[in-house]
């Protein structure tokens, strides 16, 4: 990686090919897309990304380059987002314009799917809960997921549109699945702009009570980034929230450095650790690590949520280590509702409120690791 001048950079990935440059291009934005503190100000940076290949777009670097420059000049004029030298003006991630005005419509009409990752107590293998994740099924352009329209609705103010969206679908769900005896809390993370609407707290204790769903059964997740950013504003904000009985969640904990005085002053119930920390577990400061955190959770008497889980050999290391909760690809992709209520009934993964939920041996949790793989 190199600064080419003022606020150009630029990337060489050896062997990656276009699938690993856009995999790339899709991490750099998201992660660009977390607030940047200022003092008492909060930040968000966006980037336009150009990406060229070789041997497709030249064989020496100064054509690859240039090739790679009027990309991303292509993808600045059409509003952010990466371009491959040379794609549709039409490529998904580069329509920003139009995906904005797809964007403020459909909130409203009915293009919004939410999507469900389980949540597993490790001990028994009860789903506690599930994340709710949004997904937009935009007519052209299919199936996107959260990274591909979330900063375009900060961006254009509809985030706080989505936001009720998002959540009177998941409490209206949660309810429903209630009421037909599936005992499953709900996760909804929240963007660091609604945590500025003064009545937000009120918001969320109106839907409960609209669909009368108990408010202990609801997580609010913030990312470790957003309370750093403001953190006093932070506080009421949490304050007002866990008035109103619902747990609380710091998501992505860990990337943001806290500090042990700010963490003490939050009232949350759940730490949900960087997905960063699983890896290398055969390093010993990376596992020693790991293992400090778990035990970090204990000591403040906050539940532990260990995410991006996706092997049977992380998930012996984290039954072993005694940690409480986990979540990853290595016990579901995320799934719509109509397909996770049979998937829980058909196991071995079980909701808490069932009284089979047995011990999951990690053979039987990679078999359905694996079909989940496959529907995925």
């Amino acid at each position: 990686m190199a600064r080419l001048g003022g606020d150009e950079f630029g990337i060489l990935l050896p062997r990656a090919g276009q699938e690993g440059a856009i995999r790339v291009a899709g991490k750099i934005r998201a992660a660009l897309a977390e607030p940047v503190g200022l003092g008492e100000a909060t930040a968000w940076v966006g980037a336009s990304i150009g990406i060229a290949l070789y041997p497709e777009h030249g064989d020496d670097a100064q054509t690859l380059k240039r090739g790679a420059d009027r990309a991303m000049y292509g993808a600045k004029g059409a509003g952010g987002g990466y371009r491959v030298q040379g794609e549709d003006h039409e490529e998904a991630e580069t329509a920003l314009p139009r995906l904005e005005t797809d964007l403020r419509r459909t909130i409203a009409g009915g293009e919004l799917r939410l999507w469900y990752q389980p949540i597993v107590r490790c001990a028994t293998g009860q789903v506690t809960r599930v994340e709710a994740l949004v997904r937009w099924e935009h007519p052209r352009l299919g199936l996107l997921p959260p990274d591909r329209f979330i900063p375009v609705a900060e961006r254009t103010g509809a985030i706080t549109a989505l936001t009720v969206w998002v959540l009177e679908e998941a409490i209206r769900q949660g309810a429903d699945w209630l009421a037909r005896g599936l005992d499953l809390g709900l996760a909804v993370n929240i963007s660091p702009i609604s945590l500025k609407e003064p009545r937000f707290a009120d918001l969320v204790a109106a839907l409960l009570r609209q669909y009368d769903l108990p408010a202990a059964a609801l997580t609010i997740e913030m990312t470790e980034s957003t309370l750093l950013a403001e953190p006093e504003r932070a506080v009421t904000v949490l304050e007002a929230l866990a008035g109103t009985g619902v747990r609380l969640a710091i998501d992505d904990f860990g990337r943001g450095y806290s500090s042990m005085s700010q963490l003490r002053r939050l009232p949350v119930q759940e730490l949900k650790l960087d997905r960063s920390f699983l890896a290398e577990l055969d390093n010993e400061k990376n596992s020693t690590l790991l293992a400090f955190l778990l035990g970090l959770g204990v000591a403040l008497g906050v539940e532990v949520v260990v995410k991006g889980v996706e092997t049977a050999a992380t998930w012996e290391w984290l039954v072993g280590m005694g940690c409480e909760l986990a979540q990853g690809f290595y016990v579901s992709l995320p799934q719509p509702a109509e397909s996770l209520e049979p998937w829980l009934r058909a196991g071995p993964w079980r909701p808490s409120g069932q009284n089979d939920a047995a011990r999951v041996e990690g053979e039987v949790g990679l078999s359905h690791g694996d079909q989940a793989r496959a529907a995925g």
